[in-house]
């Protein structure tokens, strides 16, 4: 057994993490994204969105609509997956696993490609990768660090989801 695994009241210290990650992404990934959808300077104006449809900068105009699209997915996708893995985790049933799986492979796939379509910026030279570095290395720490803690957590209690009663 490790540390992860460990019981700690209700649930495993692992799953414990796992609801705290879950929170933390219902605020800023599915609502922070919800807002976005329905209103991009809302978004813009409270630092959820980075890129301004009435900036000077070519580049910057035509990422708002690429944003504005992940924004949708990431509501279509990770809403489902976040309730499954949400009540997987009540029920002790293997949906949990496969919620929480493809909530946080998400979530380290989003930091990548964040990180990755600015960077290449640079690679192509299509502008100025400075005004675009902190917030790419940010949000690729962030949501790189919060997706591959919660597989990591996720995958080391994965005989927790194994456990529902029959007919659960």
């Amino acid at each position: 057994m490790n540390i992860l695994t460990r019981p700690t009241g209700r649930y495993p210290l692992g799953i414990w993490i796992v609801w705290a990650l879950l929170i933390v992404l219902l605020f800023l990934g599915i609502i922070g994204q919800l807002i976005s959808v329905a209103s991009w300077d809302t978004a813009l104006d409270i630092g959820l969105q980075e890129d301004d449809p009435d900036s000077k900068d070519a580049l910057e105009q035509s990422l708002v609509p690429v944003e504005w699209g992940v924004a949708v997915a990431d509501l279509l996708l990770q809403t489902p997956a976040l309730l499954l893995a949400a009540l997987g985790i009540l029920r002790k049933h293997w949906i949990g696993l496969l919620g929480a799986t493809a909530e946080f492979t998400i979530l380290l796939y989003a930091g990548l490609f964040f990180f990755f379509q600015r960077y290449g910026i640079k690679v192509w030279d299509v502008g100025d990768w400075t005004h675009w570095r902190g917030i790419a290395i940010f949000f690729l720490v962030l949501a790189g660090s919060i997706g591959l803690i919660g597989l990591i957590c996720t995958w080391s209690n994965r005989d927790y989801f194994l456990r529902a009663e029959p007919g659960a």
